[in-house]
């Protein structure tokens, strides 16, 4: 049986329409329409503008359930709190109407979502509207921004030498820091520091201090690239870099500051690739020594002179380099489905299917009798309540609506475990040609490599000289229904 859902989503957290507000307007909804809402999707402080719907951890979770069959009804404040740009709100609504999700959305004058040729063309154009709305609502408060700069007055964040006035309408020097800087710009454009870490160690010979502290590399790193001090304020407003003349501020000229960013430049250390490793046991490797079968922690370790990854027990010392123990466990896993799929595979999966598929519908039966009878049982609840109103009442209707809800629940997991029992000869065949086939096995992506070796091991069990890899029976977890 499908679940109902609600999803809430705010862009920022003093946004009017927050999270708790559309949770609370949503519930008032669901109780004035006798909906139970069986699972929440909340996200608050998340950006549709800045995010994709599969950069939105919420969403997709929900469309993931939605596609897994999972839900069939969609409470939801507004359209906007789906989505803000056209191309994915169509992508949800066709999600929507290919799975028969029903959706209602709690806001005034928002219109019903329709699954027909006018509907489509209704929610093209609201769609139009909202990304127009948001990206309006965003350039007005970039161009705020960008005049208040270019005006001056917008005072911001100031450096090392300078500070604003009580009101922050006017930037004030202070002569003294300022000195300060002009003998680092001196100090460094003589060419005779290899870093700036050597004219840190210099000003502290020279007791020259920021603030009460010494200064370090970052602290000059930041007052050398800033071009304040050349009297040139640079500010980022999207993609656009702005800048505004401040001459008035200036301590050093334009020259001085180009060969200080000239120096910088050539003391750049060349960055080196660091090489990352991806290891493919991470979640399932386990200590045979340790009494809570710990898991491996992975690591990098250093091997003349070369970095290699590896899995690691410190409490007992135990340490596995990973291309090796990854290999072994390859090789292991090829073999024992290899045997079992040429072997006995068939005639075991066959003898148990019928069997299973019959408790499966007989305890399906069962709970659905059960679900009839506590949805009656929650109907009277909520209509005593409705009337007497009284805290026991209520009580009442919060253990039916729970009892009902976990009745729910075991109907899904048998129609999961029924839709994963009579999906096992596919997941067969993905282990014939993805697992049993070195070639292609090698040019698998790593998620798909490390989903696969998940579903056919149950655990890798190391200790000071052995390895015991406990597999799964491809259909060993379904096979057994018991009433």
């Amino acid at each position: 049986m499908k679940q109902t859902a609600a999803y809430y989503r705010s862009s920022t957290k003093l946004q009017e329409e927050s999270v708790p507000s559309q949770r609370y307007n949503i519930s008032q909804y669901a109780l004035k329409k006798g909906i139970l809402i069986d699972k929440e999707y909340p996200e608050p402080s998340v950006s549709a503008r800045l995010n994709k719907l599969n950069e939105r951890p919420q969403m997709k979770k929900l469309m993931t359930d939605i596609r897994n069959g999972k839900i069939g009804k969609l409470l939801v404040y507004k359209r906007d709190r789906l989505a803000r740009k056209v191309e994915e709100h169509l992508e949800l609504y066709n999600l929507f109407k290919t799975h028969g999700v029903e959706v209602h959305f709690i806001a005034e004058n928002e219109p019903p979502m329709r699954f027909d040729i006018f509907g489509e063309m209704m929610e093209l154009f609201i769609s139009v509207m909202n990304q127009r709305e948001g990206e309006q609502i965003n350039l007005r408060i970039a161009d705020t921004k960008l005049n208040n700069f270019l005006r001056g007055s917008s005072i911001g964040n100031l450096p090392y030498g300078y500070s604003s006035d009580k009101k922050k309408t006017k930037i004030i020097r202070n002569e003294d820091e300022l000195q300060i800087v002009k003998t680092i710009f001196t100090e460094w454009n003589t060419d005779e520091y290899i870093n700036m870490e050597k004219l840190a160690q210099k000003l502290k010979e020279d007791g020259i201090k920021r603030h009460s502290k010494y200064w370090t590399r970052n602290n000059i790193s930041d007052v050398l690239t800033n071009p304040i001090y050349m009297g040139l304020r640079v500010a980022t407003f999207g993609n656009q870099q702005v800048s505004r003349s401040v001459e008035e501020l200036s301590i050093i000229t334009p020259e001085a500051f180009e060969r200080a960013q000239q120096l910088i430049d050539k003391r750049k250390k060349p960055i080196q690739a660091r090489k990352k490793f991806h290891y493919l046991l991470s979640e399932i490797i386990c200590c045979d020594l340790c009494k809570e079968k710990k898991i491996l922690i992975a690591s990098e370790r250093i091997r003349n002179g070369t970095v290699y990854a590896a899995y690691e027990c410190k409490d007992h010392s135990i340490i596995l380099e990973q291309a090796e123990i990854e290999n072994i466990v390859y090789i292991s896993t090829k073999e024992f489905f290899g045997e079992l799929i040429e072997t006995s595979f068939d005639q075991l999966y066959a003898a148990h299917l019928k069997t299973n598929l019959v408790k499966l519908t007989k305890r399906q039966t069962v709970l659905e009798k059960k679900l009839e009878a506590a949805e009656e049982k929650l109907v009277q609840a909520t209509n005593r309540w409705i009337k007497k109103g009284s805290e026991s009442n209520r009580e009442k209707v919060l253990t039916c609506s729970n009892d009902v809800k976990r009745i729910k629940e075991k109907i899904f997991d048998l129609e999961t475990k029924r839709l994963k029992y009579t999906e096992v000869p596919d997941s067969v065949d993905e282990i014939k040609n993805e697992v049993l086939k070195k070639d292609t096995w090698d040019l698998l992506p790593f998620q798909r490599k490390q989903e696969l070796i998940k579903d056919l091991i149950q655990g890798i069990f190391v200790d000071d000289d052995s390895i015991r890899i406990v597999f799964k029976h491809p259909f060993m977890e379904a096979n057994e229904v018991i009433l």
